[in-house]
């Protein structure tokens, strides 16, 4: 772990928490992964705060403040924890084409595994990632689909290797 005499001041007030977290990443001197293991956060969590999926809580914000000097550990944390902050960072996101900044946090965990199989509103499957919305599936449904997924990608690729084929044949009567 670097000593505070290595630790750079990073400038971060009125900027959007996932760009910041990207130049402390890479600024650190290592990659995702080394930054995960020196603040102790997972990588998958790591990469949700960079692509502005998630919005870091307090226990977050005090474990990714460890690689910054010690002056600047604390005004770090309550930047960012302030909720002033993250409404600044959900309009210049919105401003940046993203829809739903910080899609992750709003999910309802008072939601019911049973009440996914009432859920009609399509805004709110259509910001599914595709793992998402398979678990709207009964188990029989994510047979059947799977069954028809690859029955498209082997016809798909049978189209594909016959233009191919095609192709090369009409190549080399063309010479």
């Amino acid at each position: 772990m670097r000593s505070d005499d290595e630790k750079k001041y990073l400038e971060f007030k009125g900027r959007v928490f996932g760009d910041v977290l990207h130049d402390m990443i890479y600024a650190s001197g290592g990659d995702q992964y080394a930054f995960g293991k020196q603040t102790g956060i997972n990588n998958v969590m790591l990469s949700n705060f960079i692509k502005h999926k998630k919005y870091p809580g307090l226990v977050s914000l005090h474990k990714i403040s460890q690689v910054l000097p010690r002056e600047q550990q604390e005004e770090f944390v309550l930047y960012f924890h302030n909720p002033e902050v993250r409404i600044m960072c959900g309009r210049e996101l919105k401003k940046r084409g993203i829809t739903i900044p910080y899609s992750y946090t709003y999910y309802d965990k008072r939601r019911s595994y049973t009440g996914m199989f009432e859920e009609v509103d399509e805004h709110i499957l259509g910001t599914l990632q595709l793992q998402g919305l398979f678990k709207y599936l009964t188990g029989e449904e994510k047979k059947a689909l799977k069954s028809m997924i690859t029955g498209y990608i082997v016809n798909r690729n049978k189209e594909m290797r016959k233009m191919k084929l095609l192709s090369e044949a009409g190549e080399t009567d063309a010479v």
